[in-house]
């Protein structure tokens, strides 16, 4: 069928020149055999005219961005602010002293380091 030593254009029907996909296989190795769509370098299989098409397409994509696959972008600012909320609580005790002295090495002491 395709050869992957052949060039980026082959010939269709004995007459045309066709761009190929460029895309690679994650397993082989080999690159894809498909024809790539007109103004794009894949064909239509590895992404070409993929993805979203109006700006309400992108606004819903960036907002259900996920990490890792297990959280969300609101979970995430809701665990900033708990973390700022903390932090000013722990500001605020060690300011009025309500701490004793400790040796080990913590978030407390990096906060009291940082208050003095």
């Amino acid at each position: 069928m395709c050869q992957p030593d052949q060039e980026n254009f082959v010939t269709v029907f004995g007459r045309r020149l066709a761009l190929r996909c460029t895309a690679h296989s994650k397993r082989s190795g080999k690159r894809c055999c498909g024809f790539a769509v007109n103004g794009f370098s894949v064909c239509r299989m590895h992404g070409a005219r993929g993805g979203p098409k109006t700006a309400a397409g992108l606004g819903r994509i960036a907002v259900a961005q996920l990490v890792h696959g297990r959280e969300t972008r609101e979970i995430r600012l809701t665990r900033q602010a708990i973390r700022a909320k903390l932090n000013s609580a722990i500001v605020l005790g060690l300011l009025l002293e309500m701490f004793g002295e400790n040796k080990k090495k913590s978030r407390t002491r990096q906060l009291r380091s940082a208050v003095r």
